[in-house]
């Protein structure tokens, strides 16, 4: 008989750790959707860095982008450090051409057959343009 109030005391005590126990649970299972949130928010950024955000519609002859294989109907997903999200109608990718001079340029396009192609381009000076790539680009 001395023991049945330790085993009542043991029997609440086994409620409140089953009930920590489960709050526990529920946290790891919140944890683990929120770090599933967060992988696909970080897979869609990802993804939306890889769409075009320009086409080229010429490409001059024995220029830096011809140079490093840039042609006409190519889709530009990167320039230096622009994609989808920042490149400002394409008028930052002027400004950072005329900015960084005879410096290499990583540029990343899409071919018409879905390759992307990966190029690293070098402005060349040209009178009365300033530094230049050689190749016009259009805004998708």
């Amino acid at each position: 008989m001395g023991l049945k109030p330790y085993g009542d005391q043991l029997t609440e005590e086994t409620e409140k750790v089953k009930k920590q126990a489960a709050v526990l649970q529920d946290s790891v299972r919140c944890q683990s959707v929120l770090c599933d949130e967060v992988q696909v928010v970080k897979m869609e950024h990802d993804l939306s860095r890889l769409q075009p955000f320009a086409v080229v519609r010429q490409v001059v002859r024995d220029s830096p982008a011809y140079g490093a294989g840039i042609r006409r109907l190519h889709q530009i997903i990167e320039f230096g450090p622009f994609h989808i999200n920042n490149h400002s109608r394409l008028c930052a990718l002027h400004a950072y051409v005329c900015r960084h001079g005879d410096q290499p340029i990583d540029i990343k396009v899409l071919e018409p057959n879905g390759n992307v192609l990966s190029v690293t381009v070098v402005p060349r000076m040209v009178p009365g343009i300033r530094w230049s790539v050689g190749c016009l680009l259009v805004p998708l």
